[in-house]
């Protein structure tokens, strides 16, 4: 069962929470001394919704939060699909921000709507500011031919997946990958079209990523994309779908084929360590033939 509602900080509903204190759920007061400044303490749009999904479990059963920017610049996860879902809008002035999602097994009350609706008016405004913040530094942090993120801002992701799987002890892998042969691309059809060939395939790996997960021009015709909650099977599932749409369609009227190496996050390791695993498993892609998926650790037969 799905609800859908619409949420603007100076437009919240008028109903009051007199009787919370019966389910043990903090007042509107309580909250309004809390989340503004717990909320409002970092730029970052994923910090900001970890931290307030944090907070509102403190009062309620919730085993899902998503969100989506309307312009799909920016989406989140975290948690465990639910059967019942309540959704909401976002506005900032009557302006479109992002679509939020809450899931849990058990159903929703009116009195528990009511409450989220008051957190989350004091989320909108912190969330608006990491949102902007964010586009700001991805002028720096975007790699201009591919519109992917840079390697720049790979060193700040990395760090930022292995500080959340190790506070909150998630899965994640990483894919490193090669374009087989580009330097022969670029010889036989020149560097403009070797170009084009990059461009349509990073439009590739973007439109096969879920919430959560980020792709990157790792320098040339290197690519890493970061799985967050993703196990080795799903980025084994993801990898080679992945290497078999590259191999049976052609990218500016070129055949290519791309190799692979996977690596899951290890509780404990750097993220050097983790990205030199992922690196170590697409040589071992490439020597064994190239077009293949190789996790790490993963030996010729």
């Amino acid at each position: 069962m799905a609800y859908v509602h619409s949420i603007n900080p100076s437009n919240q509903r008028s109903s009051t929470l007199t009787r919370t204190r019966r389910k043990g759920l903090r007042t509107p007061t309580e909250l309004q001394l809390k989340l503004p400044s717990l909320l409002g303490a970092s730029l970052d749009p994923s910090v900001v919704l970890e931290h307030f999904f944090d907070e509102i479990r403190e009062d309620l059963e919730i085993g899902h939060l998503d969100l989506r920017c309307i312009d799909d610049s920016y989406s989140f996860q975290s948690g465990h699909k639910s059967l019942h879902r309540l959704s909401y809008d976002l506005n900032v002035d009557n302006v479109p921000l992002a679509a939020i999602g809450f899931e849990r097994n058990a159903l929703f009350s009116e009195q528990e709507m009511i409450w989220i609706e008051h957190a989350m008016v004091h989320l909108v405004k912190p969330l608006q500011h990491a949102l902007l913040y964010r586009k700001a530094c991805n002028t720096a942090l975007t790699d201009s031919l591919t519109g992917l993120y840079n390697r720049r801002a790979l060193e700040d992701a990395l760090s930022r997946h292995v500080d959340h799987c190790e506070r909150y002890h998630r899965n994640a892998a990483m894919l490193m990958i090669d374009v087989d042969h580009f330097k022969q691309i670029n010889d036989k059809h020149g560097h403009m079209k070797g170009d084009a060939v990059l461009v349509e395939m990073s439009h590739q790996f973007h439109s096969s990523l879920r919430a959560g997960d980020e792709a990157f021009r790792f320098g040339g015709e290197e690519f890493v994309l970061l799985l967050a909650n993703c196990d080795l099977q799903g980025g084994l599932v993801l990898g080679e779908r992945l290497r078999t749409t590259i191999e049976q369609h052609t990218l500016s009227s070129i055949a290519c084929t791309i190799s692979l190496g996977l690596a899951c996050y290890q509780p404990g390791e750097s993220a050097e360590r983790w990205l030199s695993r992922a690196d170590s498993a697409l040589y071992e892609a490439k020597k064994q033939g190239r077009n293949r998926l190789i996790p790490q650790g993963d030996k010729p037969a």
